[in-house]
């Protein structure tokens, strides 16, 4: 007996190491399609602002020069037609560069981001988003505040577009177990968290499924509570490598045993997973 509760012991242990193995390679593939993708959003806005912009630009000028000509009044109307065509493509392309790749979230970070966004959708839909920002959570890699980044402002439009609401808050903290935590909440109609799969089907919670598979490829944990009448509650924890912790404390003059460090990681991770230890 003791003999085939070892066996077992020992093969559910080499299943569990080639999980976890699975899981870091999935992991890894998520992270790196997602270094792709921000590579094609950044190409493709270089493509818009210094090609397909400067085109557009170039004829509004050569339409502006024809105007100064003395033209018949029909002629007049439609150059000035076509004049203010193509401002309005330069002004959406302008935005669509804007929006694949936002130069100041890779300048600034996914606060300042954030705070952009607020304006925009201030801007653009008169709809108000109450920020809450704590410095000390600032993502420390580029894929991960693209990743949060992604996520609050999708987060954002489901809010202006589904709660009923002008307003909706996101607060973000750096949690003592070094996690980085991101919360959207509307005080809006809500909806039955049960009910998800079948407005999936029909596509108006298409994106909310996309970030649930996107945070979930890239280990980061979000947690959905809704209710009709209620509002709708969005959770988002993603661990921060425990290292800059440590080196932050390095500076100021207190070492970080690697037991503590090892202690800090085990506590996110069970965060970040649901698991009380």
């Amino acid at each position: 007996m003791f003999s085939l509760n070892a066996g077992l012991e020992r093969q559910l242990a080499e299943r569990t190491v080639e999980v976890r193995k699975q899981t870091d390679q999935l992991r890894a593939m998520a992270s790196k399609l997602a270094q792709v993708e921000q590579c094609e959003r950044g190409q493709l806005a270089a493509i818009l602002h210094d090609n397909l912009q400067q085109l557009l630009v170039a004829a509004r000028i050569q339409i502006s020069r024809v105007n100064q000509v003395l033209l018949p009044v029909k002629e007049r109307n439609a150059l000035s037609s076509a004049n203010n065509i193509i401002g309005q493509a330069i002004a959406d392309s302008r935005t669509l560069t804007v929006d694949l790749s936002p130069p100041i979230l890779h300048g600034a970070g996914l606060g300042a981001a954030l705070e952009w966004l607020a304006g925009r959708m201030a801007d653009l839909h008169c709809f108000t988003v109450n920020l809450s920002i704590d410095r000390h959570a600032e993502p420390k890699t580029k894929n991960l505040r693209v990743l949060l980044f992604d996520a609050v402002r999708e987060l954002i439009f489901n809010s202006c577009k589904h709660s009923g609401c002008a307003s909706v808050r996101v607060k973000m903290t750096r949690e003592r177990n070094c996690c980085v935590r991101v919360v959207v909440e509307d005080a809006g109609k809500g909806f039955d968290p049960k009910a998800l799969s079948a407005s999936m089907a029909s596509g108006e919670r298409l994106g909310l499924f996309s970030i649930q598979q996107r945070l979930a490829d890239a280990g980061v944990r979000m947690i959905l509570a809704s209710e009709p009448g209620v509002g709708t509650r969005v959770e988002i924890l993603a661990l921060i490598d425990c290292r800059d912790r440590a080196a932050n404390r390095r500076v100021e003059g207190r070492a970080v045993p690697e037991a503590e460090q090892e202690s800090e990681t085990e506590e996110a991770f069970c965060v970040l997973t649901g698991n009380n230890r």
